[in-house]
Formats: structure tokens, C-alpha cells, sequence
């Protein structure tokens, strides 16, 4: 997922992370791995 410099470090791209966390564990998927490239 990109976010733009306006939406990182804010209340909405926490959001939208939990949203799509709580998704894909829905869907079944036991593990959720976050990746940070510089």
C-alpha cells in the first residue's frame, strides 16, 4: 500500500491499516507482515 506524503502520519492511514488487517484476517489469513522501504 503507498501513501501520500499528505496521509502518512495521520489518523486516516491508521485506519485504513486496522481496515485491511482486520480484512485479511477475516479472510483466514493467520500471519500479517508489514515491510518498510526506505
Amino acid at each position: 500500500m503507498a501513501y501520500f506524503p499528505l496521509m502518512q502520519k495521520t489518523k486516516i492511514s491508521t485506519e485504513a491499516m486496522y481496515l485491511m488487517m482486520e480484512n485479511i484476517f477475516k479472510l483466514g489469513y493467520r500471519r500479517y507482515q508489514w515491510r518498510v522501504t526506505h
